[in-house]
């Protein structure tokens, strides 16, 4: 099938994608972009995640869980993880594994005694999960909020994601710029974006 020329996050939706869809009201991207806001604001008002230890968000059921949680009004494979290869990320068939590693290395990563080191950590985790990018849509929102329910569980403030930008194009592009950054194994621009 051919994708629809609209384009949600980095990813074009194909029919069966958009015909998974929960809101029947959504049309247009606007409407599906508060579609995800206003699940997303529904989650963080769960005082469940906050609560949460390291050790027990740093587990592959609870990241589906955690994605399932922030899109569940919205999509009905939310939590899922995607089941054909992207544009983006790592095949499908290694996402279950890659997933397992990742909250594996990342309790020998948040070992760490110092705050400038659980920093980097933080950003090394972000970066890995958008990299492997286990979902059809969300990856970076996930990414975010995942990394920041972490930062929380160490005691330590969430990341600001660049919201200092007075403009979403531009605080866009420089995240995008610090994801590229660290494909080459450069943190620091995430970093800087991180707290901006």
């Amino acid at each position: 099938m051919k994708p629809f020329e609209s384009k949600v996050g980095s990813t074009l939706l194909e029919v069966n994608e958009y015909l998974s869809l929960i809101p029947s009201w959504v049309t247009t991207r606007a409407e599906l972009d508060f579609a995800e806001l206003r699940s997303i604001v529904a989650f963080r008002n769960q005082n469940l995640w906050i609560r949460l230890s390291t050790a027990q968000l740093l587990d592959d059921l609870v990241a589906r869980q955690l994605h399932a949680a922030m899109f569940r009004d919205v999509w009905l494979w939310a939590g899922e993880y995607r089941n054909k290869d992207l544009n983006l990320g790592i095949p499908f068939g290694a996402i279950a594994i890659e997933m397992r590693n990742l909250v594996e290395d990342s309790k020998l990563w948040f070992g760490a005694p110092s705050e400038i080191e659980l920093i980097d950590d933080a950003c090394r985790f972000h970066h890995r999960l958008v990299a492997i990018h286990p979902f059809i849509n969300g990856n970076g929102r996930f990414a975010r909020e995942y990394t920041n329910l972490v930062l929380r569980s160490l005691g330590l403030p969430a990341f600001t994601w660049g919201r200092s930008f007075e403009n979403p194009t531009t605080a866009k592009r420089r995240y995008l710029e610090s994801l590229r950054a660290a494909d080459g194994g450069d943190l620091e621009k995430l970093k800087e974006f991180a707290y901006t």
